[in-house]
């Protein structure tokens, strides 16, 4: 069993994976001043909380991203090696990935091949600021002319000086995005590589990966409202507690692509999906009115959710989702 500190996740899960035996073994580990007990939940959570913290501080991008090349990674190339094992270890363990880095870096990274036009371009556009996005896209199309001021300006962040004709315009913006995504982070996705392919255990399921592949895992990674409420299973006892079950269901439908991570990790400790993400939901016998308390509990070792049947509106149970889910530290991990 290794032990991490919460607030210190990524440094301490690096220099426990330095050790590449580390990636062989079934990892338990134990949150520092925590009493959660690792029987799945607690090492899930902790790999998400480890890419958490690679995105905020290691990434740069919008609603994909890509790693932010320093000093620090030509200094310490052996954490780039524990990072590409954390991420092996993870899939094998848990199904996670971190499915917020772009289409066209995690082709990269993890087949042999170099992607393609029609990944680097829709990951750029997501990769950019909506409105930046938004003005290249219009520009491509044939509209330069009315964007010229803000093309020029995009290109300017990347180091690009002129304004390309609007034949040749596609070709720099493919340029650019090739650079950003894959060139730029080159170094860093091959030491993640070296670190991810020197794995034994499990290793065969990279081989034969190619660009569609990739682009299915990760698309099947991302959940909706939709995937989410599929996935719930319920066994009401009352009628009670059937309509509380429909109230949950409706609530789960119409939580918006931001709020969909925080529920998964708040039940399961992942912020994506897998194909066997199962949550199961559990009744707690009710107190008295005057003393219990509705808030919803989860168990994430066993992905369970825990409610009382005490609702007497949808719109009580929504307040009080809403509040746990923006309250982290009301969740607990006691596994």
């Amino acid at each position: 069993m290794v032990e991490v500190r919460r607030s210190d996740v990524f440094e301490d899960l690096i220099n426990v994976y330095k050790d590449p035996s580390i990636s062989e073994t079934r990892l338990f580990i134990k949150i520092a001043g925590e009493t959660g007990i690792d029987v799945n939940g607690v090492s899930r959570e902790i790999f998400t909380l480890f890419w958490q913290q690679f995105r905020t501080s290691y990434c740069h991008g919008n609603t994909e991203f890509t790693p932010a090349i320093s000093p620090k990674c030509f200094v310490f190339p052996d954490a780039l090696v524990a990072i590409g094992r954390i991420l092996h270890h993870g899939f094998i363990l848990h199904g996670i990935l971190p499915a917020f880095l772009s289409k066209a870096t995690m082709v990269c990274l993890l087949t042999p091949d170099i992607p393609l036009t029609q990944i680097v371009l829709p990951s750029f556009f997501k990769f950019l600021p909506p409105r930046e996005a938004d003005a290249l896209q219009h520009a491509m199309q044939g509209y330069l002319v009315d964007e010229c001021d803000r093309v020029q300006q995009i290109f300017s962040h990347f180091c690009f000086s002129g304004i390309p004709s609007q034949a040749t315009l596609a070709d720099h913006v493919h340029a650019i995005a090739f650079s950003v995504l894959v060139a730029t982070p080159y170094y860093f996705i091959m030491k993640m590589k070296e670190g991810l392919q020197g794995c034994a255990l499990g290793s065969e399921i990279w081989r034969g990966l190619g660009e569609a592949q990739v682009v299915y895992l990760l698309d099947e990674l991302q959940p909706s409202a939709e995937k989410v409420a599929q996935c719930i299973s319920t066994q009401p006892c009352s009628e009670k507690e059937q309509l509380v079950c429909s109230w949950l269901l409706r609530y789960v439908s119409n939580l918006e692509p931001p709020q969909l991570p925080i529920f998964l990790r708040f039940v399961t400790g992942m912020e994506y999906m897998t194909c066997t993400t199962k949550i199961t939901v559990q009744f707690e016998d009710p107190l008295p009115q005057s003393t219990a308390t509705r808030s919803p509990k989860a168990c994430i070792c066993f992905c369970t959710l825990i409610l009382h049947s005490l609702y007497d509106r949808y719109e009580e149970l929504k307040d009080d989702f809403d509040h746990i889910l923006i309250n982290h530290v009301l969740w607990g991990l006691d596994d």
